[in-house]
């Protein structure tokens, strides 16, 4: 996905896909991004949490 800075987050492909049962993987630092995500994990010191 492309960068977007200062524009706010991408709509993305997520409600489509969601709509169809799918999965979408997104690897951001936007605090935005993440809270509009349904599920959040978190990579700190190698170790996924979350």
């Amino acid at each position: 996905m492309p960068c977007r800075r200062g524009r706010g987050p991408p709509s993305g492909p997520g409600p489509v896909a969601h709509d169809d049962g799918k999965c979408v993987i997104v690897v951001t630092h936007s605090k935005e991004v993440a809270a509009a995500s349904d599920e959040v994990l978190h990579l700190k010191r190698g170790k996924l949490t979350a």
